[in-house]
């Protein structure tokens, strides 16, 4: 049997992998090209 818990963990961490894809999507969208810091 699974705990509840571990639903709502792995939903928070899919949520938040998804926010963080569309948050970079976004600023490279009105950012331009970044410089190679070398």
């Amino acid at each position: 049997q699974y705990h509840p818990w571990y639903y709502h963990v792995a939903r928070r961490k899919r949520e938040c992998k998804e926010f963080r894809t569309r948050v970079t999507q976004i600023v490279e969208s009105f950012s331009p090209p970044h410089p190679h810091w070398h």
